[in-house]
Parts: C-alpha cells; sequence; structure tokens
C-alpha cells in the first residue's frame, strides 16, 4: 500500500492542482513540493538522519559532479523538448482548444513569463543539486 501511495502520489497532486483548486502555479507548488517532501521525510522521521546527512543524501551538497550532471542532462532534454515540439507541435496540440484551456487555468497574461521563470528555476535547481 505504501509503494501505491508513493507511486500515485505526484498524480493526486497534479489532479489536485489543476481539477480541485484550477490553478497551474499551486499544481507545480504541489508536484514539487511532493518530489522534495516525500524523500526528506522518510530520511529525517523515518531512519532519524540528521539534518546534514539528509542534505548530502538528497544530493544538495555542492560539487561539480552534481553540476555537470545536471547541466548536462538539462540541456539534453531542453533540446528534446524544443525538438520535439518544433516537429510535432501540429500532430500533437489544437491550438485553440489549448488557449482556452490556459485561459480557464488562469495561465495567461502578465504573469506567464514569471510563472515560466519559476518552474524553470525549479527545475534547473533540481537538476543541479540533486543530480
Amino acid at each position: 500500500m505504501k509503494q501505491v501511495l508513493l507511486f500515485l502520489g505526484p498524480t493526486i497532486m497534479i489532479f489536485f492542482g489543476l481539477q480541485v483548486m484550477s490553478s497551474v502555479p499551486i499544481t507545480f507548488l504541489l508536484f514539487y513540493g511532493w518530489l522534495f517532501a516525500v524523500p526528506f521525510v522518510d530520511m529525517i522521521v523515518l531512519k532519524r538522519n540528521t539534518w546534514r546527512d539528509t542534505f548530502r543524501q538528497m544530493g544538495l551538497g555542492t560539487n561539480r559532479h552534481n553540476m555537470y550532471h545536471g547541466i548536462l542532462t538539462g540541456l539534453l532534454f531542453f533540446l528534446t523538448i524544443i525538438l520535439a515540439g518544433y516537429f510535432f507541435h501540429s500532430l500533437l496540440f489544437d491550438k485553440d482548444d489549448l488557449q482556452n484551456l490556459l485561459v480557464q487555468w488562469d495561465f495567461s497574461g502578465n504573469l506567464v513569463v514569471w510563472l515560466i521563470l519559476a518552474d524553470s528555476g525549479i527545475i534547473a535547481v533540481y537538476l543541479l543539486f540533486l543530480k
């Protein structure tokens, strides 16, 4: 049962954020909060590790190997997403439906750039420091 909860947790967070709360920023917070909180609680509460050991085991200690690995992985996935979007966007997405859905989720207007930058920053930190 524990494994099922851990497996379905991110999906449940996305469901609550988008369907129940109808907010993309809250969805980002719930999803990434789950990804950070589960191993953190496991190490601090269940395994009773010290804070220092926990942060080191989670990969939050800085070293060059983590940074190189994170930057290369981030660039690889960035290029993959951009190229896939470029070549397959007309086959995968209906532009009018997507624009209407983004307006319903309040993912439009002047704050969109800040939401994208915040999400990119979270992903960059994750890739740089958490391997």
